[in-house]
């Protein structure tokens, strides 16, 4: 994903890395104790540990600019594994889940001007947000959910997946207006 200054086509790169394991699950999740990292970052010296309705690992730059920001322009999600597993494991239903998050967050960044019992699924995600020009890293976050196992809504093999990918796409369009707002 990239943002620009106003009148500048900038390139944002936050790919959001989605590394999965998907089990079944419930339609809601919650935030896990821990987080992977897959590498999607490489350098993750400059992230800390998030607070309270943060990412599990987040750095954002001090003093950026983010009210200048007037574009944002998504790449293209793509899959990353951690661990012992392997992209060409991944099936092609998983495949679709990348498709999922890549049209949540289409979705939720384009209202960004105008607002702010069973085994569970669960979801990794990695992203950064780098200056469409200069390509400094502005902001980056690493984190992890998971489903609970409450059972409002139905079940859903992909529920718990699709409903991680949209907390995140939610809470970044929310972050996003919430810097831009604050200067």
């Amino acid at each position: 994903m990239a943002i620009g200054p106003p009148n500048v086509t900038s390139r944002l790169a936050a790919i959001m890395a989605a590394g999965m394991v998907v089990l079944c699950g419930c339609p809601t999740t919650r935030q896990t104790r821990t987080v992977e990292k897959s590498g999607f970052l490489g350098d993750y010296s400059q992230l800390r540990e998030g607070g309270q309705g943060e990412a599990q690992l987040v750095y954002i730059k001090p003093g950026a600019r983010w009210a200048s920001y007037e574009k944002v322009v998504i790449d293209p999600v793509t899959i990353w594994t951690s661990g012992d597993s392997s992209v060409a494991k991944v099936s092609d239903a998983d495949r679709l889940l990348a498709d999922y998050l890549d049209a949540s967050l289409r979705n939720s960044l384009s209202q960004i001007a105008s607002d702010t019992q069973v085994l569970v699924g669960r979801a990794g995600v990695e992203g950064e947000i780098l200056d469409g020009v200069t390509e400094e890293r502005l902001a980056a976050a690493v984190d992890r959910r998971a489903g609970t196992k409450a059972l409002r809504g139905g079940i859903s093999t992909w529920a718990d997946v699709q409903n991680a990918f949209d907390f995140w796409s939610e809470r970044l369009r929310t972050r996003l207006a919430e810097l831009r707002k604050s200067g």
